[in-house]
């Protein structure tokens, strides 16, 4: 299934122990690149997009989402909804989520280990209660230390929610030693049996890793 992405600019988190894959989304001064529209435009620009496309999905990013005016959000989710176009979303789990958004949206939401810079707040384990199976909980993994908490936390929560559980690690270089790469984290997922699936930012291995728009 093919996926229209729309990127919102802005975030309430910065994740200074590691890079940020999309700080142009991120940081004010990209502030200038960034489109200011009405939440009709964006609606009818992203199905015109789904149809070019020959695709029904639509993913809200960023950034941070769910920082956006959320009765805007609620129109664009529902207007897409209404054109039989499915909507998911990237978030990071330390927001205030509205009563909608987890009956409307699959949702693939991060827990934050440690060394992201901004660990998993109580926020973060409300909000993956109300999650659904068609919904997942992601790790992104930076080192030996985040595998282990994220371990730790999997077996915490999990009979808490009903979501799938994703892990990746890192993109790019990271300070310090021990940066756990994709084949490092297989190794782990397959030695402790952990029911968790694999994530793989595949564009970045077809395109330039900076490329915008793919």
């Amino acid at each position: 299934m093919g996926t229209i992405f729309l990127r919102f600019g802005g975030c309430n988190l910065r994740c200074p122990g590691w890079p940020c894959d999309t700080l142009y989304a991120v940081l004010p001064e990209h502030r200038s690149e960034w489109t200011r529209g009405t939440a009709g435009k964006a609606l009818s620009d992203a199905v015109a997009s789904c149809r070019e496309a020959g695709v029904a999905n639509v993913c809200l990013t960023g950034g941070e989402p769910f920082i956006q005016n959320h009765e805007a959000l609620e129109h664009i989710v529902r207007g897409l909804l209404d054109e039989d176009i499915s909507v998911e979303a990237f978030s990071n789990g330390q927001v205030k989520y509205p009563d909608w958004a987890f009956e409307l949206v699959n949702f693939v939401m991060d827990w934050k280990l440690a060394g992201s810079g901004n660990p998993a707040t109580e926020l973060t384990e409300q909000a993956i209660k109300r999650l659904k199976p068609t919904d997942a909980v992601k790790f992104v993994i930076k080192d030996r230390d985040d595998f282990e908490e994220a371990f730790r936390v999997w077996r915490h929560v999990i009979h808490e929610t009903p979501a799938q559980w994703w892990a990746g690690v890192v993109w790019g270089d990271v300070e310090g030693n021990g940066q756990m790469s994709e084949s490092d984290l297989v190794d782990l997922i397959q030695q402790n049996r952990l029911p968790w699936n694999l994530n793989v930012q595949v564009h970045k291995y077809l395109w330039p890793s900076d490329k915008r728009g793919v």
